[in-house]
């Protein structure tokens, strides 16, 4: 076999050791206050014990440099690593057997890898030094400059330790040799015979190298050095910091003191004394030296400092030991400045604006005195005077009207700057007010100061300040209220008649009476309009307060006017201002034949109003109408009292109520906005409303949350102890009994009230407390998808309890989780009694006259009141779009009411006018049979009518001959399409026979074959298929739906689109024109809890929106004093 000692590899080098951190220097600093040729100079002086002195210098008081020295020690030498070890080499093959008969040799053992050299620790890092600072008594003051004395962190640290180094790594072993090749020969004579000569065995393996098996560390850190000052005429003095001091409070007066210590008046000379320090070192503060206090003049533009007629200082003597307070003599003064300019048309309380006053604290060295000044050539700030540097303190600072917090790295003292006079409840006033109506205006006035303000007596000397209110009206386009029709007077008491002001032209000073400090005064006006004003036009009254301005100190420029034509009337300051905008709405009255009621609010404006009134219900609809003010009235409760003693419940009946959902304030400064259905207790459906099932509703505007709050009202009503069910089984039992019942009786009861089931439920015995609500929660959707297929006429809730807290029962040796599911019952789409008119700008006149807003208004009639206005209109030749919308909403609703048959699968009521009210109106209208008996005698009229009605009967003939209702093939049976089909045949041949002196036969066919085509068009567009299946299932009643629709943009335009309440519950899901049936929604008792205290807020915010306009009514004068007819 092959061996050699050359075969194994050299060991790694080892590392060497690193050297030690130097330690810090000792150092020995000497501060001396000496004299120099009859000049006081400082001399610094710095030795060590190695190198002796190092610095000896003389510096004058001024100059003196800070002293920063440090003495760190030095960092610890990085260990080394070791080197690696080499790989041991491969081992020789061995020789391969060879004939006549010599066998393969053995391989070569491999080498050995060499040993990993061994790496050094990290060296020790050297120790901080010491450093002393010797000082007499009498020059305490100078360590103000030496930089230790002031921040000691980073200049007596210890080095860092060393980083270890690393251990080499062993090398690899070589591989061993291989052994020779064997060899098979053939041998013998004639038949041979097979030899096989034995080859060589492998070479061993050499060993891998080791690598050194002990850990290495990291050097340590060096020690912190120490600090300490040595007082060198008192050697039993020594302290480990040098003294330091901190604002505690201040004491301010003004020249107009307030009541409030820390407010300050604009403009005001303030004088701040007892500055209150505390001694926040590790030594007394010197007592042989003072301590001087400025105002920082940079910190607010408020805060101008002024020349004191003495310093502010710590005087010499003053003891103040560690952690010990101490108050300055003398005082400083300030200008305490103006508030900025404000938009004239803003309504703003009394200007107020947070200061921060920052002081400056010096220490002075040997002290001056030049006449009543004392100054110092030494002088050093207190930097942390107002917060250590660790501290990061919020300050806001307000700018007028909004408040902007400022982030500041130093505090200081915050002052309140404002005016001793405000308002703080704004004008108290009815707003809306009526033609001829007149108002008492409360305006209160409090005097936050200490001293008397108003009464003010120009010849007096002893005057108080004058006060007075600067009245005006604002003029802008908003505000179109002629101030012919205002007026404005000073309220008439038992002894004084009032005053009328005249504000048409130029502002109005109104002196007030003298306030004493603490005291409120309220200045009472009146304001009131003439009998012609233009409802629905606007005044905006301007009330400024103004003070006598304060003296301004010399050397301050202000511009100020004194605000009055008199030269010998003081200049005035602005403190506040407050505006009232008054709108002139009408009262409420019931006029005979009235079938409108116009629900606005302050948010209608006075083009709105004439569009609504005079456009639409007057020339377009020929109705009569009345108007009710949300915002004057404050409520839309059923049960609550007009003025003519009838309820609105009462008032509203046998009316289409169009309300106007613009929200409004009740004040211009309230935060919060107020909808006009918020003020609906109980919403506006028939079922829960409060009102007469007559009564029928338009909401024009109505945006998402305000649908939602309507069609969810019925979750917070408090119903009686629901029936409870022992489980689903039995519960939809009960479902499917009514549902029968009610398909046996063919409608749904006229009066249905919402209900509310219990149903107790059992979950498997499987079913764990982590996954147990997530069971149940798939049981209420399960018996969801039961009430959606079972009743599509009701709105349903299924509510299930989110949590864990169940109650376990035994079953056998099975334990089952019991809880509760919760059902209510909601609205039902035969019972809808609103419409909603929604999209984009339906407050602006041109959408209010669009043909799409009548056609909503005609969908939102009752079905007799619709008919009356079809028939005046044919009677009349009116409006060609007012009888469009008529016929078009007629069709629409026996559409509906084909579609709840088809959904709900009942069965033909046995008069088929009460299943088909749309039609059954139609044959019993009186309005209607009047008209058709002038056809006899009137033949402009007949033609009139006739042509009308034949469309109409064509619309309707297509929907009760829907293709979607006509199988392809015969079927035997009566299916509830064909039930449907042959109901509606039948009923609208009855208007055929009623109408037949009118139509034309003829024509009926021609506009069914236009209107197929219409059909067809959309369903094609609808579909995106050129061919459409027009049989399948409520397809063709869509497109025909579709047809006599606001959707429909040929006939209505792409203004506004309107649907009925109910059919909005689903609308985001809801297919192009295709009725939906009301939803069945699965909530969480968390979920659940969200919406009706939600719902609940509402209604504790309508009863406190009564409440407060209720009290607002007060103001309302009843017998005007100053207001004229016009």
């Amino acid at each position: 076999s092959a061996s050699d000692d050359n075969i194994h590899a050299k060991d790694g080098q080892s590392g060497t050791e690193p050297e030690k951190g130097q330690d810090g220097e000792d150092v020995t600093l000497t501060l001396e206050t000496v004299s120099k040729s009859a000049q006081k100079m400082i001399l610094v002086r710095a030795t060590t014990p190695n190198r002796g002195v190092i610095w000896d210098e003389m510096y004058s008081m001024d100059a003196v440099p800070t002293v920063r020295w440090s003495s760190n020690g030095g960092d610890g030498g990085e260990g080394s690593s070791g080197g690696n070890g080499g790989n041991g080499a491969n081992g020789i093959d061995g020789s391969d057997a060879m004939p006549p008969d010599i066998e393969g040799s053995d391989g070569g053992p491999g080498g050995n890898g060499g040993k990993g050299g061994a790496g050094t620790n990290g060296a020790d890092g050297g120790n901080g030094g010491h450093i002393t600072v010797q000082v007499k008594e009498k020059d305490l003051y100078l360590l103000m400059t030496v930089d230790p004395c002031r921040v000691r962190q980073n200049l007596l640290l210890g080095g860092h330790g060393g980083k270890a180094g690393e251990h080499g790594t062993g090398g690899k072993a070589g591989n061993a040799g291989n052994g020779g090749k064997p060899l098979t020969i053939l041998v013998g004579e004639g038949k041979k015979k097979k030899l096989t000569i034995s080859g060589g065995n492998e070479g061993n393996r050499g060993a891998d190298g080791v690598t050194p098996p002990w850990d290495l560390h990291n050097g340590a850190d060096g020690r912190i050095g120490s600090f300490k000052i040595e007082v060198v005429d008192k050697p039993d003095e020594s302290y480990p910091g040098i003294y330091d001091i901190s604002f505690e409070n201040l004491h301010l007066e003004g020249t107009s003191p307030m009541a409030n210590p820390s407010d300050c008046e604009f403009g005001d000379i303030i004088s701040i004394r007892n500055i209150k320090i505390k001694n926040k070192g590790q030594m007394p503060i010197p007592k042989n030296q003072e301590i001087h206090f400025s105002i920082k003049d940079d910190e607010h533009p408020n805060v101008n400092p002024l020349i004191a007629r003495k310093d502010a200082f710590l005087p010499s003597g003053t003891i103040c030991g560690e952690g010990e307070s101490a108050v300055s003599e003398g005082e400083l003064r300030f200008f305490s400045g103006f508030p900025g300019e404000v938009d004239d048309d803003y309504d703003f309380d009394a200007l107020t604006q947070k200061a921060t006053l920052r002081i400056q604290a010096f220490q002075y060295g040997p002290i001056e005195i030049d006449g009543k000044v004392r100054n110092s050539e030494f002088k050093r700030e207190f930097h942390n005077f107002h917060s250590s540097p660790e501290e990061n303190v919020l300050i806001l600072s307000y700018a007028i009207g909004s408040e902007a917090p400022l982030t500041a790295k130093e505090n200081g003292a915050v002052i309140n700057l404002r005016y001793p006079i405000e308002n703080s409840d704004g004008i108290k006033a009815l707003r809306s007010l009526s033609p001829g109506e007149e108002t008492l205006m409360s305006f209160n006035l409090e005097n936050v100061g200490a001293q008397p303000l108003g009464g003010y007596d120009v010849d007096s000397i002893q005057s108080p300040r004058r006060l007075a209110l600067r009245c005006f009206y604002l003029r802008s386009r908003k505000y179109d209220l002629p101030v012919d029709y205002v007026h404005f007077c000073t309220n008439h008491t038992d002894d004084q008649e009032g005053k009328e002001i005249d504000l048409s032209s130029n502002p109005v000073l109104i002196d007030v009476p003298k306030i004493a400090p603490g005291n409120t005064h309220d200045c009472k006006n009146r304001f009131s309009l003439g009998r012609e004003t233009p409802l629905y036009s606007r005044m905006a009254l301007i009330v400024d307060v103004f003070i006598q301005s304060l003296p301004v100190p010399k050397g301050i420029k202000v511009s100020m006017e004194n605000y009055d034509e008199d030269d010998r009337m003081p200049p005035m300051s602005i403190v506040q201002r407050r505006k009232i905008e008054f709108i002139c709405e009408p009262k409420f009255e019931e006029k005979e034949g009235s079938k409108i009621v116009l629900v606005t609010s302050l948010s209608t404006t006075r083009a709105q109003f004439e569009t609504w009134t005079k456009f639409v219900l007057t020339e377009t609809l020929n109705l009569e109408y009345e108007v009710f003010s949300i915002s004057r009235y404050g409520t839309l409760t059923p049960t609550s009292t007009l003025e003519n003693g009838k309820t609105i419940c009462d008032a509203f009946r046998n009316k289409l109520v169009i309300v106007l959902t613009e929200k409004f304030k009740e004040n211009e400064r309230d935060d919060e906005w107020i909808s006009p259905l918020r003020l609906l207790p109980n919403g506006c459906m028939q079922q829960i409303s409060g009102y007469d099932p007559s009564t029928h509703w338009l909401l024009v505007g109505a945006n998402d949350a305000q649908i939602k709050q309507q069609l969810q009202s019925h979750l917070s009503m408090p119903l009686e102890r629901p029936p409870a069910f022992p489980d689903i089984a039995s519960f939809q039992k009960s479902i499917q009994s009514m549902v029968h019942d009610r398909a046996i009786l063919g409608r749904v009861q006229v009066e249905l009230p919402i209900r509310e089931y219990s149903i107790n439920i059992a979950l498997p015995p499987t079913a764990r407390d982590s996954n147990a609500p997530q069971k149940l929660k798939k049981a209420a959707e399960s018996l969801a998808d039961f009430l959606k297929h079972i009743d599509p006429v009701n709105q349903y809730t299924v509510e299930y309890s989110a949590d864990l807290d169940f109650e376990t029962e035994k079953k056998g040796i099975l334990k089952r989780k019991r809880t509760i599911l919760t059902v209510r019952q909601g609205f039902c789409r035969t019972l809808n009694s609103a419409t909603c008119v929604f999209g984009k700008c339906t407050s602006e006149p041109e959408q209010i006259k669009s043909d799409g807003m009548i056609m909503s208004i005609a969908e939102a009639m009752a079905q007799e009141m619709r008919i009356a206005l079809l028939v005046d209109a044919i009677r009349n030749n009116r409006s060609e779009s007012v009888i469009k919308a008529c016929k078009f909403a007629i069709v629409s609703d026996m559409i509906r009411e084909a579609s709840v048959f088809l959904d709900s699968e009942m069965k033909m009521n046995e008069d088929l006018e009460l299943s088909f009210t749309s039609i059954g109106t139609l044959l019993d209208s009186v309005e209607m049979l009047s008209l058709l008996r002038d056809c006899k005698t009137w033949k402009e009229l007949k033609q009139n009518v006739g042509r009308e009605l034949t469309d109409l009967l064509a619309r309707l003939e297509m929907v009760a001959n829907s293709k979607d209702l006509r199988p392809r093939f015969s079927l035997l049976g009566t299916s509830q399409k064909k039930a449907t089909k042959e109901a509606m045949i039948e009923i609208v041949d009855r208007l055929r026979v009623q109408w037949k002196s009118v139509i034309s036969q003829t024509d009926i066919e021609g506009i069914k074959q236009d209107l197929k085509q219409q059909v067809k068009v959309f369903l094609r567009e609808n579909t995106g298929n050129k061919t459409v299946n027009y049989r399948a299932k409520g397809r063709w009643l869509q497109g025909l739906n579709y047809v006599h629709s606001t959707e429909n943009v040929s006939a209505f335009g792409a203004a506004n689109s309107s649907k009925r309440l109910i059919e909005l519950d689903l609308f985001a899901q809801m297919e192009n024109c295709k009725i939906p049936c009301p939803s069945v929604r699965v909530y969480s008792s968390e979920e659940m809890k969200k919406i009706t205290d939600e719902l609940s807020y509402g209604k504790e915010r309508c009863r406190l929106v009564e409440n407060s306009f209720r009290l607002k009514r007060q103001f309302l004068v009843v017998a005007p004093y100053c207001s004229s007819e016009i």
